[in-house]
């Protein structure tokens, strides 16, 4: 008999791990697994042969597009009670003020399972997406943080910028789905139809011109630059703003080449398409490359910055306090330790503020060198001569003095704050800012709005919470179904110092989850997983200052001294240029000499 021909849309990488393991098992089936949001999957598919398959298989709402967007049979991979029991456990771990919603089918198995554990929580009932916009709406407005449910809910939750728990399917719930495809399969045979390809020539313009598709591929090109994949890239970014705008212009760099772009949206035969009108020019720039980090608006990366603030009371607060302040043209300022999560922060700032139609620039500050900030403060195709954009100065202390100077100046000159959105990190609160010092004119330049990150250990109780929406997050990307700690491996992560707060937490996290073969993270992992990174933190040892050889110039024991002190903090370069009382930027030159 010929074999079963499987494609299997995954919606997270966890799913498509567990059916990887499992089709491993059945002998009469080949299968092409992928990994897919839903806005991706009209993507991948579009590039695949789906006349080949025999079935196709995904989750949720990616199911029932594929079933109108392709003439194939669609099965879907349904959710288990166990897999509703999994995400309910994962809830108890601290997260407070949350709801189940969901369909008829999920809600009875979590009424039954929360009425035979007395456990107390809101749970309602949706019959569509519209209902489930609704309701969610209306305990968002309640004051709930977190919304617990399949896709649907979850998709929702997240436009909202709520915390989200996904119900993922266990290896039960996709067992089931693949027999089911084999059932099919046998009884039902094979419908086939072939779906016709979007291959037009639309010369609009004598200048350049690409346009995309919905689903950001191209589908037209009247230029065979060897410029316009690279701008490509850059062209897709914009796509997501100009859906909403309809039209807009802006300017982009590839290489030696700058490039002015006009991009409108369309609709052909009843089908979206974005055009692209591009104008060349041959002016060439002084850098070989940009001294900073360009980004667009991106809904999924600010989805994805939620559950850490609603699973913390201080980063809640936090957000209310951006939000308010979002439409004010005031210079905000980060604080906080390294690891605290400030371009995190920065990021999500620049995401509800009014100027997310513009681009979010980074420039790091303790990288950049003193030609770059030649460049930046004096071509007008910098970042810094544009408007309507938000600009992140990664601690921005790291400057020399000179260039701070020069930046004040800048800044008064050129009504930087009222032309941009401006945000500034840097590594201690204001509380410790001496008004005395060399730095100060320009801190109080830029301290309009102060948002300062405390550190891990002084907000130990919201752990559980935070550690609980990591697990959440890896068991989406990975074939695991932890929910949750034991006691004693909790309290030993409370009872830990955490030098370098939400990152450190977070892969310390992560690597617990794949190591742990159970539901629950044990103490023994903990601890084995802590050692280990308390072992590499105490690399440098105590004889090696008693062995460094002083018969050598004061520069290369210097050199040896500062690599010595990295080692010992696990490379961390705030943490080390604190410890020797130099600013990162020094710290920067030195190891670059």
């Amino acid at each position: 008999m010929k074999k079963l021909k499987l494609l299997i849309i995954a919606p997270y990488e966890g799913l498509k791990g567990l059916c990887e393991s499992i089709i491993q098992e059945h002998d009469e089936i080949e299968a092409d697994i992928f990994t897919a949001s839903l806005d991706e999957s009209i993507q991948l598919i579009s590039g695949l042969d789906i006349a080949a398959y025999d079935v196709v298989m995904s989750r949720g709402t990616t199911g029932e597009m594929l079933q109108k967007a392709i003439n194939r049979p669609v099965l879907d991979i349904k959710t288990s009670v166990l897999d509703v029991i999994r995400a309910m456990q994962l809830a108890q771990n601290g997260l407070n003020q949350f709801a189940f919603v969901g369909f008829p089918e999920l809600v009875g198995q979590v009424r039954l399972y929360c009425e035979f554990m007395q456990i107390t929580a809101g749970i309602y009932t949706i019959d569509s997406v519209e209902h489930a916009q609704r309701t969610i709406q209306e305990l968002q407005d309640e004051g709930c943080l977190f919304i617990i449910g399949d896709g649907i809910a979850v998709d929702i939750a997240k436009s909202m910028g709520m915390g989200h728990i996904l119900i993922t399917s266990g290896a039960e719930s996709v067992r089931q789905a693949i027999d089911n495809a084999v059932v099919f399969h046998d009884t039902q045979g094979r419908i086939w139809a072939e779906r016709r390809l979007l291959d037009a020539a639309i010369g609009l313009s004598a200048q350049s011109v690409v346009i995309f598709d919905d689903a950001q591929n191209i589908v037209y090109t009247n230029d065979s630059d060897k410029y316009v994949p690279s701008l490509a890239k850059k062209l897709r970014a914009q796509i997501p703003q100009i859906h909403k705008q309809g039209a807009r212009k802006f300017y982009e760099t590839v290489g030696e080449r700058d490039f002015s772009v006009s991009g409108q949206a369309c609709r052909i035969s009843e089908k979206a398409y974005i055009l692209f009108s591009i104008t060349k020019s041959s002016k060439k720039f002084a850098l070989s490359k940009e001294p900073y980090k360009t980004e667009a608006f991106s809904q999924d990366k600010l989805n994805n910055n939620m559950p850490l603030y609603n699973s913390s009371e201080v980063m809640t607060a936090m957000l209310k306090n951006i939000k308010n302040c979002s439409n004010y043209s005031l210079p905000i300022l980060i604080s906080g330790e390294s690891g605290c999560g400030k371009e995190t922060l920065a990021y999500t700032v620049y995401a509800l503020g009014s100027n997310r139609n513009g681009l979010f620039f980074t420039m790091d500050c303790a990288s950049i060198g003193k030609q770059d900030w030649q460049y930046l403060m004096n071509n007008e195709d910098s970042p810094l001569y544009d408007n309507g954009n938000s600009i992140y100065f990664k601690e921005i202390f790291s400057l020399p003095l000179a260039t701070q100077q020069e930046l004040c100046n800048f800044i008064k000159h050129t009504s930087l704050f009222t032309r941009n959105q401006v945000i500034s990190s840097v590594d201690k609160p204001s509380a410790q800012w001496d008004e005395t010092g060399v730095a100060y004119p320009l801190y109080q330049l830029l301290n309009g709005i102060t948002l300062n990150i405390p550190p891990l250990r002084e907000r130990i109780k919201e752990l559980p919470s935070i550690a609980a929406c990591y697990i959440n997050e890896i068991n989406q990307k990975f074939p695991t179904e932890v929910i949750g700690f034991e006691e004693e491996a909790l309290h030993l992560l409370n009872n830990y110092e955490w030098p370098h707060n939400i990152d450190q937490l977070k892969q310390v996290v992560k690597e617990l989850v794949i190591l742990t073969n159970s539901s629950y993270i044990t103490a023994k992992n903990v601890r084995l997983v802590l050692n280990q990174r308390q072992n590499k933190a105490t690399t440098a040892k105590p004889d090696d200052i008693q062995n460094l050889d002083l018969n050598r110039t004061l520069a290369d024991i210097e050199a040896d001294v500062i690599n010595m002190v990295l080692r010992k903090n696990d490379m961390n370069q705030s943490l080390t240029a604190r410890q020797l009382g130099v600013s990162r930027g020094t710290l920067w030159r030195k190891l670059k000499k």
